[in-house]
């Protein structure tokens, strides 16, 4: 009988995903590691897992200070938002998911790393070249997930509007006339 309340006490909390938004932490429930609640005694052969995971959370906010592309009034530039967060993490890496709107729609966007340096910033593709390119829909909405190295030293995301339709490799492109800085915020990272 104590196998099987364990068990029903096991799945009870994986059907759980409990939300408490705490300091810009999501806490929930996922079967995905070791846990108190594992053990060594499997009820009927099924073996569940499961762990608190506290996935970070942000929010990237609309910028102007590379200027507006010329069909754009500051304002307008500015209704755009993202939230950010982290979906999974391994050991090696984690996955950051972007849910974007008010973007120009169908246009083609990139997401950015930004590290602070003693001098300057240093910055690159997020997720690599290959990986941070995404294009708005036609309300201005899209997600892009990239898988970042989990030892990063990021300082903060950013995301371009690309008024050229050309994601220009590792660098945006000319900054201010063929690309523009659209949001930007503090880098998500698992210990946030």
């Amino acid at each position: 009988m104590a196998n099987y309340t364990n068990f029903n006490l096991k799945n009870s909390l994986l059907a759980l995903m409990a939300t408490a938004s705490v300091g810009g932490l999501t806490l929930g429930v996922a079967q995905q590691a070791q846990s108190a609640f594992s053990s060594n005694n499997h009820s009927e052969g099924v073996q569940t897992e499961t762990t608190l995971v506290a996935a970070a959370l942000t929010q990237l906010s609309a910028t102007a200070k590379s200027g507006t592309p010329q069909s754009f009034t500051e304002q307008q530039w500015k209704n755009a938002k993202a939230n950010v967060a982290i979906t999974d993490v391994n050991n090696d890496t984690y996955t950051v998911q972007v849910e974007a709107s008010g973007l120009v729609p169908n246009e083609l966007y990139t997401v950015w790393w930004i590290k602070d340096q003693l001098i300057g910033k240093a910055m690159g593709p997020a997720g690599g070249v290959e990986n941070n390119a995404f294009r708005a829909d036609s309300e201005g909405n899209a997600t892009i997930t990239v898988q970042v190295p989990a030892n990063n030293d990021y300082d903060m995301m950013g995301v371009a509007y690309h008024a050229d339709d050309q994601t220009h490799g590792d660098k945006p492109g000319k900054i201010g006339e063929t690309a523009f800085r659209h949001l930007m915020g503090k880098f998500v990272k698992p210990n946030n």
